[in-house]
């Protein structure tokens, strides 16, 4: 197996298709550029608490569900996660 593209990083990823942590849920995934980094992975995720759709780097989903996991961060939501993004 190479180490780039969808397969491969999907191992990395702390949230899996059709899963729910807090509100988010992640509903699919797309690889943008080579596909070797996290942040190449795309998460297109639903907040159920404020019914939105996104699309965010998986860098940013994965390191906002460990400060969630860790309750660093009290909850994990649309909000949360567009505001890591945009920084």
């Amino acid at each position: 197996m190479a180490n780039s593209g969808l397969d491969y990083l999907l191992q990395f990823s702390k949230i899996r298709k059709n899963e729910r942590i807090g509100d988010i849920e992640a509903i699919d995934f797309k690889v943008i550029n080579n596909g070797t980094q996290m942040g190449h992975l795309i998460i297109q995720g639903k907040c159920h608490k404020y019914n939105k759709g996104f699309n965010t780097p998986a860098s940013v989903l994965n390191w906002k569900i460990s400060k969630y996991f860790k309750r660093a961060s009290k909850s994990l939501d649309y909000t949360t996660v567009q505001k890591l993004a945009l920084e």
